[in-house]
Order: C-alpha cells, then structure tokens, then sequence
C-alpha cells in the first residue's frame, strides 16, 4: 500500500464483525467494496468523500457465508486489495 495511504481490517479472520480503519493525508474520494471470489460484490462498505485524517468503518458478517473475500478500496489516484476471511 502506498505510503499516503493506510489501511487496516481487524480482526482478520472474523466471524461477527470487523473493522476497517484507515488513515487520508489529505481529503479524497473512497470507495470501499467487498466481493466473493467469483467477482461478484457482496457489500458496499464506503462511498463517498472523506476528509484528511484517521476513520472507521465497521462491517457486520451477517447475511455473508464463512469463507474468503476480496476487498477493495479505491481512492482519487489508486486501487488496493486486502484478503478477508469469515469463519
């Protein structure tokens, strides 16, 4: 992850909630989305503009199977990818 961004997801592995936190070095667009591994999106976590500084996001496992997952996070000027696993 580039170094003017900072994004974590704990716990990871989870089974009844999770948290994103992530840390903007000045205000950006972010889009935060889960997809199973057949491509398909299965949460939308965040959509919208955040302000520079640290924020939290929680995401609940309910309605979502055991298994692993994609999440992406897209800012103004990049994409990352972090492996979630439910159990």
């Amino acid at each position: 992850i580039a170094a003017n961004f900072d994004f974590n997801i704990y716990p990871n592995p989870f089974s009844e909630r999770t948290t994103f936190s992530f840390t903007l070095q000045q205000e950006e667009n972010v889009m935060v989305r889960l997809f199973d591994l057949s491509g398909k999106q299965v949460a939308l976590v965040a959509n919208g503009k955040y302000k520079a500084g640290n924020h939290k996001l929680d995401l609940s496992a309910s309605g979502l199977r055991s298994g692993f997952y994609i999440c992406v996070i897209g800012t103004n000027t990049n994409y990352y990818f972090k492996k979630i696993i439910i159990h």
